[in-house]
């Protein structure tokens, strides 16, 4: 039931499945899911273009 999200620990990633399956049932709301994907996703950074490039053609991506 869980989606391909990134989350910080494994920790969160079971709390975040658990989640999912009380919001799948009515126990929690939406909002809810959003506050709790904020804050178990990984954060973002910003990437060169060389190391952009450099992922690209490991993954053999135009």
């Amino acid at each position: 039931m869980s989606e391909s999200k990134s989350c910080r620990s494994p920790a969160l990633h079971s709390l975040q499945d658990v989640m999912q399956d009380l919001h799948a049932v009515g126990a929690i709301d939406k909002a809810t899911m959003r506050d709790l994907d904020v804050g178990c996703l990984t954060e973002v950074r910003d990437l060169a273009p060389e190391a952009i490039r450099h992922i690209r053609e490991k993954a053999n991506m135009t």
